[in-house]
């Protein structure tokens, strides 16, 4: 999830939860990471995010983005080509 984080230097992730599915083969990550405050606010805002990665064995075979919706919208179009094929999750 870190690896494929965007803003690791301008606005770290921190993890917040995890849990896995029956013998681990998918694994859900939950986090967050702080945003500048929009005006009028003042305080930073703390924006949630998740992420979905499978698993074959101990191999990473897939990793997508759940959340927010632009890091979880795919940005190319092979990407956009592989989550159709995959209804909606990327392989």
């Amino acid at each position: 999830m870190r690896a494929e984080y965007p803003n690791a230097t301008s606005a770290p992730l921190k993890i917040t939860g995890s849990g896995a599915s029956y013998h681990g083969t998918r694994v859900i990550v939950r986090g967050e990471y702080p945003e500048a405050p929009k005006p009028p606010a003042t305080k930073t805002v703390k924006t949630a995010t998740a992420a979905e990665c499978t698993f074959s064995e101990v191999t990473l075979t897939g990793f997508q983005w759940l959340s927010p919706a632009r890091l979880a919208t795919p940005k190319t179009a092979d990407e956009a080509a592989q989550y159709k094929l995959s209804r909606g999750r990327f392989i």
